[in-house]
């Protein structure tokens, strides 16, 4: 009996893993709709410059353990195809909340795609992402998320499942890379949609289209290159390897300027999808900047916090156009000062 029930679990895991056949861009589904995702965020190290923002725990639930501010974040997006102007548009949204405790950092995000005509053949798809992140040791972070969805609109599926993740974050530098930092994640470990939902994947037929791909694991190496005269420069490049059946390559490039301004460059290889003949996707584009506000309270909390808005643009697979704008809200400042110690009565400078 136990024999028998190991061999059908093998059958049912070979099948999965011979059966890989994503749609175009279906492995990109939690960053379609997201500014900072679609520019290089989609990262397990959290970019080149360490922005971090709720649906960052798509990528690597570990990442928000660093946050000590309340964090909300909303987005969307619009698609359409340049080659056929009459096809219907297609759209995104995402909206996310990280809420830092005493004990670890919560965070949630919720995103919708609705692809439309575009040439996108993803479908409607609900996802939500709920995670946990902590300290683990020093400099050393982990994070757990669950995640649930409902695919709809060619037919009708779901996925569930869970990711994990680790994030090591350097104190020395490595030859010309500042504060490097290293993220490990596995992803999407659970039941993918697509068995009971007919879209067209990469290889143009029906077959196998499970995504994202089941059981994906992520690295990635993010530092600071260059900081000087106000000016800061950071790089990120991941490596991904969906159902363990592709290679995803990501490099992502980002410039600031008084921690104010920021410009960023993003770009992917898709291994798979450009052996079957996919375009190669254009390098994004992002810009985002810094709105600090300030409250009129006295000893309040969240007496100054940030708002930082930002815009995204991609060209995809040569026809299909990505806009996407959003904004996050940082409540609050970061306490980036040592605690003060005292010793019985002694104040900071040793007096009685």
């Amino acid at each position: 009996m136990k024999k028998t029930v190991l061999l059908a679990a093998f059958s049912l895991i070979t099948a999965a893993l011979f059966a890989y056949n994503p749609p175009l861009g279906g492995e990109n589904l939690y960053k379609l709709s997201n500014p900072v995702m679609i520019s290089g965020g989609d990262s397990a190290s959290g970019g080149p410059l360490f922005n971090i923002i709720p649906a960052s725990i798509s990528y690597n639930p570990a990442l928000t353990a660093t946050e000590q501010r309340t964090v909300l974040n909303l987005s969307g997006d619009i698609m359409f195809n340049t080659s056929d102007f009459s096809s219907s548009l297609g759209w995104g949204a995402q909206a996310g909340v990280t809420i830092p405790t005493k004990w670890m950092v919560f965070s949630g995000t919720i995103n919708g795609i609705f692809s439309g005509n575009t040439g996108l053949p993803i479908g409607n798809t609900i996802i939500v992402h709920a995670g946990i992140a902590k300290e683990f040791l020093d400099n050393i972070y982990i994070g757990l998320n669950l995640y649930g969805g409902s695919y709809f609109s060619h037919g009708s599926d779901w996925s569930i499942g869970c990711d994990f993740g680790l994030l090591y974050k350097g104190e020395k530098s490595l030859g010309f890379l500042r504060d490097p930092r290293i993220g490990i994640s596995v992803l999407n470990i659970g039941r993918s949609a697509g068995s009971e939902y007919e879209v067209i994947g990469i290889d143009g037929t029906t077959e196998g289209t499970v995504y994202p791909g089941i059981l994906t694991p992520r690295i990635s190496l993010g530092a600071t290159v260059l900081q000087t005269w106000g000016w800061k420069a950071g790089l990120s490049m991941d490596a991904s390897f969906p159902a363990c059946q592709n290679a995803v390559f990501d490099v992502a490039f980002a410039v600031s300027y008084n921690n104010l301004l920021e410009f960023n460059l993003g770009w992917q290889a898709n291994v798979r999808e450009l052996a079957e003949g996919a375009k190669v996707n254009w390098p994004s584009v992002g810009i985002s900047c810094k709105i600090m506000l300030s409250s009129n309270k006295k000893n309040d909390t969240w007496q100054q916090s940030e708002l930082v808005p930002s815009v995204a643009w991609q060209n995809m697979y040569g026809e299909v156009q990505n806009i996407s704008a959003g904004a996050t809200l940082y409540l609050g400042q970061e306490d980036n000062e040592a605690p003060e110690i005292y010793l019985w009565d002694e104040d900071i400078f040793g007096n009685n």
